[in-house]
């Protein structure tokens, strides 16, 4: 098997469409793919998982709303994110 040239691209529907339509292969993240989309996963690939960062920008004042979804994410994105994997 030939190596794979890599390019790194950001408009994961748009390349997600290019391998629907047969012009290679590309690799996404499980959770940018729509659902039937006629593509598969390919298991000679080696996972490879990295931290989820929240991050943002300083502000001088932050809203009531800023705090609560700071709140809502890190108290339940985590969890969210251990029951929702597809491996």
């Amino acid at each position: 098997q030939k190596p794979y040239r890599r390019s790194f691209l950001h408009d994961e529907l748009s390349i997600i469409e290019g391998v629907e339509r047969g012009f290679g292969r590309a690799v996404v993240h499980s959770h940018m793919i729509p659902r039937g989309a006629r593509v598969k996963r390919v298991s000679a690939f080696k996972r490879i998982f990295h931290p989820v960062v929240l991050c943002w920008m300083q502000q001088p004042y932050y809203s009531s709303l800023h705090h609560k979804v700071i709140e809502a994410l890190t108290e339940g994105v985590p969890d969210y994110l251990k029951s929702h994997r597809e491996w």
